[in-house]
């Protein structure tokens, strides 16, 4: 009925009468109104795709209107009768567009049907004859006698009036009017002259007709309808009177037998070219079209609509073909040529339950302005382009050039019942389409936990792209936006398979989310995605080869399907190389869980080519991992702790702009890792990994080879091999300078990076600290505050630590151990930062674990040094400092009585071990440890029980460290500042009396010890402050150290050098030194920050002497069962210029 009412009021608009008809009439011959009609939802757009709209509103009417039919929301308010609008008719109310224009009661229409009797029901040879006395009054009466002629025409007539009105009419009477073949006119009105009798027959838009004077004060006047139409809408060609080429339409339980649609020619339709609608449960049987020609028409070229829970098309013997019919003795190819449509080449659609299987076999689907073929359900059904068993595939097509996708598979709602889309894409073409090469949209149902859907796996996709043979593989090549593009919501769940593709230049356009990717799968809600990609070659694209993105709920959502499943998505044996941006993208959000497994894979070359091309910093890596909120790739709930990590094995990952590999996780977000080697079978297939033999190799990338950034949750990350593989790391920073590894974890991370069974070479240093090249370091070029001139980067690994994180890095194990070895810089670069400015809360300072065991780190290649250029291992752990209150700044006046605690400071609080490494022919130091400014606690101030050791702990464990180019070991406790500590001395003589007592053994410096440990733990005479802020314990025992210092400049086995303000306790045991260019071991104090204030001797009573103490450097050393040649602890060390000395 639906469908009925639109073919009334679409005739009532179409078939006017033109010029040649009526010298009334402006409509010229072979024209039409400019105007369009669909069936919709509310707040839908139109299926037809226009962006001017209004809606036409039919149904009952929930008030009381008094028997009123219908009415428009002004006279003119979609256009007015010189053709301005919407918004600017007779009232002025202000139509929007999309929004209801014309509302029409189908209660008040039936309210009259008492009134109405069927035309000519008594007696008329050509009408229906009722037996009015042996009839009910409902068989008598037009709207309720059954025949629904009647009610299509009452419904559509108020309809097309009421439109009228928004379209400038007023009405007309019907004594006066001029309306083609006498029938009613449909601008008359029953409150005029029209009766009502004229709602069940039929009516047209009158050539001319009067108003009688409606409004208050109006004269009568003379409308002519049609030309007014014609100024208010316009016109346009009308290309033919047929709506469709072919249009078969069937309901109820009608069956349309086995069906040829073959040879045709049809061009120019105003709608489709070939139409089969099958409604309710009506089946087409066996449909075949082949060899047509469809052609610049106003619709879809071909389409089929199923339209019910019973409805069927059968459409796979078949649409095209990859051979050729005779007919007369001709041959003529089976294939479709469908091209220059307004809409979509080929359209497939189920609708409420709608069945359709089909194919499309060797067409050529180009030029469209919409898409090449779409593929889509309604409320429910399922399309099957996906069965290959029975010949339901999409193969040999030329999908190519359309305005929209080559190939869209959709779904138009949200279902409320079983919706499938099945499509399996052999050997097509697809290439330069203005929306992507394929795409398909799912959306569904997601209710709120804990209670489930009454249909939870209801909304499925199944996606193949490519199979086994290579006649199966697609080129998917110049598309706009996306080459292959899936998006699941709700609780859809898409399941996608790409074997042998390639997808290649793919562009950007306009659309700001789309950035022209090859690949994107993307999933959030409670969705569910699972991907297999298998010799897909994504390359040349202005965007990422390949993005996966998840967002939404966790994989236990009861909404989702097969909940407890994770999102996963799988590669073998594909390049994503020369993109614009990354070779791929992992990201998720929300609580989403991504598992992604790649294997024997290459990423490479991924960097912007011309000017054009746009890549943001950090965009352009081989791989980018990112996670947000309470994500996570990999799974935490899987197996035992950390649970089941996504893994990356045989990778060639190269010559990137960007980084190798970088991991961003933030929030309360984890990425859980594994980069590994593992030997595989040799492989011949074009897009496997230029390591054919499992290996993983990371190199030459612009900056690092893999960058780890953690400012939260507790990412897990492994780097390794299996035995009989190896994965490798170098050459990385060739764009101004890299590491092989970076790790920054700041924030509150509690994460974990282990590194072993790998080799880290050849990473490319960055531009010295010494910005001026003058060879002296200012405190401005000293990023690093160690007062050593450093280089950015060019590490083999290098860890940061700042903010409250409490993070580990493990670096080797037993039978784990890494070489290490040629990298520009140094071969483990340690930084630690934190003071009372940081942390969260406020004031914590980073605690992170390091161990560093087995490792070769230097070492030799093929007999040959293969040191690294800077360091062996270097541990910078940088605090916080503070300068006290200076002389000018101190109330000296009564009744100042308190003894000035100074400053204080804190810093972070490392535990660092380098156990069982061999640490050689380094350029720099084997082990440079240098901390600066505050770090961890002594505190004895407060006796035995509030004794508090908490120090930074540096354990050198059973290391050979030698022949490297400086120290073997060297330790710098540099506190970098005064506390300013000072005592009050009181003047309280006569006037004038100037106290000359300043004995370091008087009361006021003696108070310090009261409640101190043991009693003399806070001042020592003269003049000594004893209380520390850089605490360390350092243990080195069990190594072998020895012939250091090759670069012949300095080069001690071992040298501790403690500031003031610091304390070390230094247990050296059990260790072989020899052959060291300088002593063995050697030990030296120094002043840290410079002289302290001066004290300030002042005058008269009632005043106060003030006596700064002077910081100290202290050690306590255990030095025993060591072998050696030499030691030398009597360097000059720190002394004080100052009278307080």
């Amino acid at each position: 009925m639906t469908k009925a009412i639109l073919a009334t009021v679409e005739g009532h608009y179409r078939n006017l009468a033109t010029s040649a008809d009526s010298p009334l009439s402006t409509l010229a011959p072979g024209r039409e109104l400019n105007i369009d009609f669909v069936i919709g939802d509310t707040g839908t757009a139109p299926s037809n795709g226009a962006t001017e709209y209004y809606v036409l509103t039919i149904g009952d009417s929930v008030q009381n209107l008094g028997g009123l039919a219908g009415q428009s929301a002004d006279i003119g308010n979609i256009r007015n009768a010189t053709g301005a609008g919407p918004g600017q008719g007779l009232t002025g109310y202000a139509q929007q567009n999309g929004a209801s224009a014309v509302g029409v009661y189908t209660n008040g229409i039936n309210s009259f049907s008492p009134f109405l009797n069927p035309p000519n029901a008594f007696g008329a040879n050509d009408g229906i004859y009722v037996d009015k006395a042996a009839s009910a009054d409902y068989a008598i009466n037009a709207l309720t006698s059954g025949n629904l002629t009647f009610t299509r025409r009452a419904i559509g007539l108020v309809t097309s009036h009421e439109l009228g009105h928004a379209l400038s009419l007023r009405h007309i009477a019907d004594t006066s009017d001029v309306t083609p073949g006498g029938l009613n006119p449909i601008m008359g009105t029953p409150a005029i002259d029209l009766p009502l009798q004229a709602l069940v027959e039929e009516a047209a838009i009158s050539l001319q007709g009067t108003n009688p004077g409606e409004l208050p004060g109006e004269a009568p006047f003379t409308q002519f309808d049609t030309a007014q139409l014609v100024t208010a809408i316009g016109t346009r060609p009308k290309v033919d009177d047929s709506a469709n080429g072919i249009r078969v339409e069937a309901s109820d339980n009608a069956r349309l037998l086995g069906s040829t649609f073959n040879n045709n020619t049809i061009a120019g339709t105003r709608r489709n070219g070939i139409e089969i609608v099958m409604n309710d449960s009506a089946v087409a049987e066996s449909v075949t079209i082949q060899g047509n020609l469809i052609t610049g028409g106003g619709g879809n070229g071909v389409r089929l609509e199923a339209n019910g829970s019973g409805a069927q098309i059968h459409a796979d013997h078949t649409i095209g073909g990859l051979g050729n019919n005779v007919y007369g003795g001709t041959s003529y190819t089976q294939a479709n040529q469908i091209t220059g449509n307004d809409l979509d080449g080929f359209q497939a659609l189920a609708a409420n339950g709608g069945l359709i299987r089909g194919n499309l076999l060797g067409n050529d689907i180009s030029g469209n302005t919409g898409n090449g073929a779409a593929l889509m359900v309604d409320k429910g059904g399922e399309v099957d382009f996906g069965t290959p068993g029975s010949i339901r595939v999409i193969r040999g097509n030329k999908l190519n050039n359309n305005g929209a996708a080559g190939l869209l598979t959709n779904q138009l709602s949200v279902p409320g019942s079983l919706s499938t889309i099945k499509a399996d894409v052999l050997g097509n073409e697809i290439s330069g389409n203005g929306g992507g090469g394929i795409v398909s949209r799912l959306y569904g149902v997601n209710n709120t936990p804990p209670v489930p859907p009454a249909l939870i796996d209801n909304n499925r996709l199944d996606l193949v792209v490519g199979g086994i043979a290579a006649a199966d593989a697609n080129t998917i090549s110049g598309n706009t936006d996306a080459g292959i593009d899936v998006y699941a919501t709700g609780n859809g769940n898409a399941m996608v398979d790409l074997q042998d593709v390639t997808v290649s230049g793919t562009l950007d356009g306009a659309a700001a989310s789309l950035d022209g990717d090859g690949i994107r799968l993307r999933r959030d809600s409670s969705a569910l995605i699972t991907a297999d990609l298998d010799r897909v070659f994504a390359t040349g694209n202005k965007g990422s080869g390949l993005l996966v993105e998840t967002q939404g709920n966790d994989r236990l959502d009861p909404n989702q399907p097969n909940s407890g499943t994770a999102n996963t998505v799988t590669i073998h044996d594909s390049s994503f190389s020369s993109n614009v941006r990354n070779g791929a993208v992992f990201r998720t959000r929300g609580d989403s869980t991504l598992i992604t497994d790649v294997f024997n894979s290459t990423f490479s070359n991924n960097a912007p080519v011309v000017a054009t091309d746009v890549s943001p910093a950090g965009q352009s890596n081989g791989i980018l991992i990112e996670t947000a909120e309470n994500s996570s790739i990999g799974d935490p709930n899987s197996g035992i702790a950390p649970g089941r990590r996504s893994r990356l094995e045989g990778l060639v990952i190269s010559n990137n702009r960007d980084d190798g590999i970088a991991v961003n996780a933030i929030e309360d977000s984890r990425v859980l890792l594994e980069v590994t080697s593992k030997s595989a079978v040799p492989t011949t297939t074009p897009h496997a990994a230029a390591s054919a033999l499992g290996n993983t190799s990371i190199s030459n990338n612009g900056q690092n080879g893999i960058d780890i950034d953690t400012p939260g949750g507790r990412s897990d990350i492994l780097v390794t091999s299996t035995p009989g593989a190896k994965t490798t790391i170098s050459g990385n920073g060739v764009n101004g300078g890299g590491n092989g590894i970076r790790w920054n974890a700041s924030g509150t991370s509690e994460g974990t990076v282990r590194v072993v069974n790998t080799t880290i070479a050849s990473s490319v240093r960055g531009p010295s600290e010494d910005t001026d090249g003058d060879g002296v370091l200012t405190a401005a070029e000293d990023l690093n505050q160690n007062s050593e001139i450093d280089f950015l980067d060019g590490d083999g690994i290098q860890a940061n630590f700042s903010g409250s994180t409490t993070s580990n890095l493990i670096v080797g194990g037993v039978g784990e151990g890494n070489v290490i070895q040629k990298n520009e810089d140094d071969g483990v670069a340690i930084t630690v930062i934190g003071d009372s400015t940081t942390g969260t809360p406020l004031g914590t300072t980073p605690r992170p674990i390091i161990n560093i065991s087995y490792n070769t780190i230097g070492g030799t290649l093929n007999g040959i040094a293969a040191g690294n250029g800077g360091d062996g291992i270097s541990l910078n752990n940088i605090g916080g400092t503070a300068i006290g209150v200076p002389t000018a700044s101190v109330d000296f006046t009564l009744p100042i009585l308190t003894f000035n605690g100074g400053v204080t400071e804190i810093g972070p609080v490392p535990q660092f071990t380098a156990s069982n490494n061999v640490i050689s022919n380094n350029a720099g130091r084997g082990v440079s440890l240098l901390l600066n400014g505050a770090a961890g606690t002594r505190d004895r101030e407060l006796g035995v029980a509030g004794f508090d050791f908490d120090p930074v702990r540096i354990s050198l464990l059973d290391n050979t460290i030698e022949a490297n180019g400086e120290e073997g070991v060297f330790f710098r406790g540099d506190t970098n500042m005064n506390q300013s500590r000072f005592v009050y001395l009181a003047n309280t003589g006569a006037p004038n009396d100037d106290n000359q007592n300043f004995s370091p053994f008087r009361p006021e410096f003696q108070f310090l010890n009261v409640g101190t440990y043991n009693g003399n733990t806070g001042y020592m005479v003269p003049y000594l402050n004893l209380h520390s802020v850089q605490n360390t314990l350092f243990e080195v025992r069990g190594n072998t150290i020895r012939n250091n210092g090759r670069g012949g400049v300095t080069g001690e086995g071992v040298r501790i050098d403690v500031g003031t303000g610091a304390y070390v306790a230094a247990d050296v045991q059990n260790n072989v030194f020899g052959g060291n260019l300088e002593a063995d071991f050697a030990t030296a104090s120094f002043l840290s920050a410079g002289n302290t204030f001066d004290s300030a001797d002042t005058s008269g009573a009632n005043t106060f002497d003030y006596i700064y103490l002077d910081d100290v450097a202290q050690m306590d050393l255990r030095f025993q069962t060591n072998t050696g040649n030499q030691i030398n602890v009597t360097d000059v060390g720190a002394f004080y210029t100052n009278a307080d000395t």
